[in-house]
């Protein structure tokens, strides 16, 4: 049963407790005992049902202190009019208020409890946001290392490019002298040997001039 039901048999018992509550079509076994529904108004009428406390019944007419009545079953016959009251008995309106009770009480407890894993969820919740904002900031302080290793790692290459560059052009010109190394000692090496002829010719011919001259003989010889 939920709130709204409660509500409205909590309101139908307090109609039907107001002290300007109009003949009831719906009336019920009094509270003080059990009561005869008989063939007719009259107490010498055969039996036909024997009602308990708080049975519901509908009323058809009156006459001389009999109500003819009819049970939810379709059932009818007489009973004394001083016996039925159009009120539900008090220990109905007790029982179905103690029920409406503690349907309320459990719903309650459903209520404390569901309210219980609400905020035990809403902790883990929480915790897992917090958890997921940590890792949200460790992963934009990795990328941001990561961007500056980037930058980094392109100056180097960049800085890398240049020492190749000018490292191939200091070894073409290291190339370049070693080749003009070669040519000076080339042409030095033939500069030396001209010289050398030149001094061997010079030799030569200074040899022929200053050779002496041979004497002749006053005998012709």
């Amino acid at each position: 049963m939920n709130l709204a039901r409660i509500a409205a048999v909590i309101l139908i018992f307090a109609l039907a407790w107001s002290p300007c509550q109009a003949l009831a079509q719906t009336v019920y076994v009094d509270d003080l005992q059990e009561v005869m529904m008989r063939s007719g108004p009259d107490t010498n009428n055969r039996i036909v049902l024997v009602l308990k406390s708080g049975r519901a019944l509908e009323v058809l007419e009156t006459s001389g202190g009999w109500s003819r009545v009819r049970t939810s079953g379709g059932t009818e016959g007489w009973v004394v009019s001083r016996y039925l009251t159009p009120r539900p008995p008090a220990s109905i309106a007790f029982n179905t208020l103690e029920k409406a009770y503690e349907e309320l009480l459990a719903k309650s407890k459903n209520l404390e409890v569901e309210n219980e894993t609400l905020k035990n969820e809403n902790l883990l919740l929480a915790a897992q946001a917090e958890a997921l904002g940590q890792k949200a900031q460790q992963l934009e302080q990795d990328y941001e290392a990561l961007k500056l290793e980037s930058e980094s790692y392109f100056e180097v290459k960049e800085a890398l490019e240049e020492a190749k560059a000018i490292l191939e052009e200091q070894k073409g010109r290291a190339d370049q002298a070693v080749k003009e190394l070669e040519n000076l000692r080339s042409n030095k090496g033939m500069t030396w040997m001209a010289v050398g002829a030149g001094i061997l010719l010079a030799g030569i011919i200074l040899g022929i001039v200053l050779k002496p001259k041979r004497r002749r003989s006053s005998f012709g010889f």
